[in-house]
């Protein structure tokens, strides 16, 4: 398997899609020689680590529609994780998800991790709309999503639901 990582970079920050080894150390809990930030990796990373151990990515295109660990580019830091939750369907559409350790977050950096895997990803051919959840309290995570330029679609009774045509 290919295990050469591709970036993308913002202004602030670097994300690299999981590798076998990254997500190794997230379940094992030992950075080794990576540098994480205090509360990396959530519980939810975690998770999202088990299950990239049961289907690893084995090429660049795979690995763009996984998950990724945000780094904080002057540091090389790991400060949270955003992930695509696979390719596009047949319709064009996939889901995304974020998250960034607490003295991270109110800093802009979930919305700038967001767009800038969203611009990376928005000339794949076939993938038109991405979409993405909230539970209802999480303001922040809605704010994110506002900042990035989704549009509210409809609620139920655990999450609220947001839609971003890609192009």
């Amino acid at each position: 398997m290919n295990d050469t990582p591709i970036e993308i970079t913002t202004e602030r920050l670097t994300l690299r899609p999981f590798t076998v080894a990254s997500a190794q150390a997230m379940v094992d809990g030992v950075a080794g020689d990576r540098d994480w930030a205090e509360g990396y990796p959530p519980a939810d990373d975690v998770d999202v680590a088990r299950m990239y151990l049961g289907h690893p990515a084995t090429d660049d295109h795979a690995r763009r529609f996984g998950p990724w660990e945000i780094t904080w580019t002057a540091t090389g830091q790991t400060i949270g994780g955003i992930g695509l939750f696979g390719p596009p369907d047949d319709d064009g559409c996939t889901e995304v998800g974020y998250g960034v350790v607490p003295v991270f977050q109110g800093k802009g950096v979930a919305t700038e991790a967001l767009n800038g895997l969203l611009a990376a990803t928005a000339g794949v051919a076939g993938f038109t709309t991405v979409i993405a959840s909230t539970d209802h309290g999480n303001h922040a995570s809605r704010k994110v999503l506002d900042k990035a330029g989704f549009g509210y679609t409809h609620a139920d009774e655990e999450k609220r639901y947001y839609t971003r045509p890609l192009g």
